[in-house]
């Protein structure tokens, strides 16, 4: 190749390289997904919005209390990954599309028929409700508006609604659905329930106070609140709690952006617009956790502590949130909360800078003997109780309560945020019948007992929990309890299209659920919202006029409950 080719084709590979990228940002922000359901939508839920120990991941979409819906594929596609869940996402389903995004339909009640079909093969392959695929690429394909699934309440939900996701298939990342040409109607601005000020800072002080300051708010019109001016002495920080109501529903949702702004500058930036699941559960370090736990308020904190790593909700934020006030200096701070369709509303605070009295003081660091360096692991033991603590469990270095009685392990307080999980045991007499049947249990503040899944390691108990607090042990020898629900022993189920069966366990839980007809795996399903397990009657073949059905649970300490009876067709 001689020169004068070679600098016209590296021309042209330059020229291109712009025109590509234009190309990728222009296929993106103009792609039209299908709405997943066919009808107007209305949300339950909005993409990002604050849920418990997590970002909201998709829409909640309405199904108007029922189950059974058609659920639409959004567009033309293959499903990359399918799986059945008695938790989280129940029956899910994902599907990668050629445009670079992936969509997610969950909470389902069953596939289409191509999809069941496979599942159910992969089902009696593990003799397994509970299962997870990821088929070939093109081994399933869809097309746009196909029917591919139906709605359901399957799973974590509290109630019959679609989960609809949409992510950017590499990497697997969540982008707001609304951002795809995903409709819902929407005039109605932003609401604010409560708007705090907190001192942050050795010396900050705000109102008199070194403690946290609700502010009243003094509605201007639908739109525009104010606050009385405050008074502040060095740092401040913004924290509030909102909402966004859609049109035509009462749910109230999340928002889309919250800007601040000092005087006329534009200080911080947070936009529910992404986010990677390795970063959700951070929202317990941009919450208020002490003030949830307490009041069950979830405050959104506009200012994040220093040992705070970052998060793509943060898209501008100045000195961690910070905002300095310097003795003598006034002016006025203006919160912006934005939801998706660009309807506002704005909050002024006045406020002016003084050295002032204090009158409410913090409260003191409670001093104990277990002081911990949050940089570093930390153990404790007394008597036949360890606790382990992981390096980077605490958010600064703290001191914690620590306390052991004849019944309980006292692991501080739950209204102090734990990042990571820490390992409780408690060490037994090898000779001890029974320790195969110990567990721990938290122990509410309501004295409401929440098991926690424990195992034997040598001649210890052990269990792992990310939430201080209380905790006890306690011995499970009793059977789950097992009945049938709709249909009897010896009768015939010729018109039955559902077997349904009642179970429960008081202590531990449900561990397996498995049923025999004539010895031979049937599947059968478990709903732990309702205790039920279901048998669908087309599983079951026949070849006399009676047979046996064997249905067997068993829980989490190994207790197991079995019901035979005869069944005729």
């Amino acid at each position: 190749m001689n020169s004068t080719t070679y600098s016209f084709c590296f021309f042209l590979l330059i020229c291109a390289l712009p025109h590509t990228d234009t190309f990728a940002q222009k296929n993106e922000n103009s792609i039209e997904l299908n709405n997943p359901i066919n009808k107007e939508l209305l949300l339950a839920g909005t993409f990002a919005e604050l849920r418990s120990n997590h970002f909201h991941a998709g829409l909640d979409i309405k199904t108007n209390g029922r189950e059974g819906l058609s659920v639409y594929a959004a567009e033309e596609g293959f499903v990359s990954r399918i799986k059945v869940s008695t938790g989280g996402y129940g029956k899910a389903l994902y599907i990668e599309h050629p445009n670079g995004l992936t969509t997610v339909y969950a909470h389902l009640s069953r596939y289409s028929d191509k999809i069941e079909e496979v599942v159910q093969k992969k089902q009696y392959q593990n003799k397994k409700y509970e299962v997870e695929l990821f088929p070939e690429r093109d081994a399933i394909k869809v097309e746009r508006n196909e029917i591919v699934a139906f709605s359901g309440n399957t799973g974590g939900s509290s109630g019959p609604h679609l989960h609809f996701e949409t992510r950017k298939s590499a990497g697997q990342i969540p982008v707001n659905p609304l951002k795809y040409g995903i409709q819902v109607q929407d005039k109605t601005p932003p609401s604010i329930r409560s708007l705090y000020a907190y001192p942050l800072g050795t010396n900050s002080v705000i109102n008199n106070s070194q403690i946290p300051v609700k502010l009243p708010l003094k509605r201007a019109d639908n739109n525009n609140f104010s606050t009385d001016s405050i008074s502040v002495t060095t740092g401040i920080g913004l924290a509030l709690n909102s909402f966004d109501r859609q049109d035509l529903t009462y749910n109230k949702n999340g928002l889309h952006q919250i800007k601040v702004w000092n005087n006329e500058k534009l200080i911080q930036v947070y936009s529910f617009e992404s986010f990677s699941f390795s970063e959700t559960k951070k929202i317990n370090e941009l919450i208020d956790y002490s003030r949830l736990i307490n009041t069950r308020e979830r405050v959104f904190r506009l200012f994040t502590s220093k040992a705070f790593t970052g998060s793509s909700i943060i898209v501008k934020q100045e000195n961690n949130g910070q905002i300095d006030i310097n003795n003598g200096e006034s002016g006025q701070l203006k919160i912006e909360l934005v939801d998706f369709n660009e309807n506002k509303t704005n909050i002024l605070i006045p406020y002016k800078g003084v050295d002032q009295e204090i009158k409410i003081t913090k409260p003191k660091i409670e001093l104990t003997p277990y002081f911990v360096d949050h940089q570093k692991a930390f153990t404790w033991k007394k008597s036949d109780v360890e606790l382990r603590f992981q390096a980077n469990s605490f958010l600064n270095d703290t001191y914690l309560n620590l306390n052991l009685d004849e019944d309980y392990v006292e692991v501080d307080q739950e209204n102090k945020y734990l990042k990571q999980r820490f390992k409780i045991m408690r060490y037994l007499d090898e000779k001890d019948s029974l320790k195969s049947k110990k567990y721990f249990y938290r122990k509410a503040k309501n004295n409401r007992e929440y098991p926690i899944n424990t195992r034997e390691v040598n001649n210890a108990i052990v269990a792992e929990s990310s939430i201080l607090g209380v905790y006890g042990i306690n011995i499970d020898t009793i059977k789950p309890s097992l009945r049938t629900q709709n249909f009897k022993a010896n009768q015939s189920i010729k018109n039955y299209k559902l077997l349904k069966f009642k179970t429960s366990d008081t202590q531990t839980g449900i561990k397996s659920y498995n049923a025999y007809f004539n010895d031979d795996w049937v599947l059968m399903s478990y709903e732990p919202k309702t205790s039920t397990l279901t048998i669908d009657t087309e599983h079951l073949k026949f070849n006399e006029p009676a047979h046996e059905l064997k249905v067997i649970v068993e829980d989490f300490k190994n207790n197991v409950q079995e019901l035979r009876l005869n069944i005729k067709k």
